[in-house]
């Protein structure tokens, strides 16, 4: 049974805190992980994938084009601002890459439209991990509204729940 929570916060880094291959991220190795689970996190530039969500992370314009990462808005960008601003990191923020398993495809089996993508939890989330993701597409995080799920939970590092007893 899922944990009744939401939390705004799925931390999934790769194994001692690269990407899984060491090579993803943009390239970017992170410090040990013994640096950063203490909120060490001075001078890192994260990467971070996220969903398009009207409220929580609005990344279109009124004509459906995506935005510049830099104009996305809304309380989960806001959330964003204020941890990087206390934990002392950079960071820049992705959509999916639309090239984990659970994301949709073209006919021809290449990668979808980032609007078909951009609002796809299950697509998103994979950046982090998932062999089928292409080092180039990997990110250090993934940063969403999420319940925790038994499955989810042996996945991923959760924050506390800022949201429980949703009613889900």
């Amino acid at each position: 049974m899922a944990t009744r929570a939401l939390t705004l916060l799925c931390l999934a880094v790769g194994v001692n805190g690269v990407c899984e291959t060491g090579k993803g991220c943009g390239h970017e190795q992170l410090s040990p992980t013994t640096l950063y689970s203490k909120g060490r996190l001075d001078g890192l530039h994260l990467h971070i994938t996220t969903v398009n969500d009207d409220a929580a992370m609005s990344m279109f314009d009124e004509d459906g084009v995506l935005k510049p990462w830099t104009e996305w808005k809304g309380f989960q960008r806001d959330v964003i601002d204020w941890v990087a601003l206390k934990a002392g990191f950079t960071y820049t923020l992705y959509s999916a890459s639309g090239h984990g398993p659970n994301c949709p495809k073209k006919a021809d089996g290449s990668v979808e439209d980032p609007k078909k993508v951009a609002g796809n939890y299950g697509c998103a989330e994979r950046d982090t991990y998932d062999d089928a993701v292409p080092d180039e597409f990997r990110t250090h995080m993934y940063w969403a509204q999420y319940y925790i799920t038994p499955g989810r939970i042996g996945k991923s590092l959760f924050t506390s729940p800022v949201i429980s007893d949703v009613g889900v």
